[in-house]
């Protein structure tokens, strides 16, 4: 097999779709792995260097608002 680039678009799919079936679904893969290791490497790496923080929005109108916008993109496809 020729060598392909990485992507994390189809693994990231695969991701989900490996943590819906995890108890049926064999080992994931390569691209799968990678997903979660960039994760956890992110997470890893915050919590070492004391930047870890969890962020939410604003206010309640705030989040209101993005709730609105998202189901509008939701609804435009």
């Amino acid at each position: 097999m020729p060598p392909i680039s990485l992507s994390y678009v189809r693994p990231a799919g695969d991701a989900l779709q490996w943590l819906t079936l995890y108890t049926a679904a064999p080992m994931p893969g390569f691209g799968t792995a990678s997903v979660f290791g960039a994760l956890l490497g992110a997470c890893a790496a915050s919590l070492a260097m004391g930047r870890f923080r969890i962020s939410t929005f604003s206010g309640t109108d705030d989040t209101l608002r993005n709730l609105f916008g998202a189901a509008l993109m939701g609804s435009a496809a």
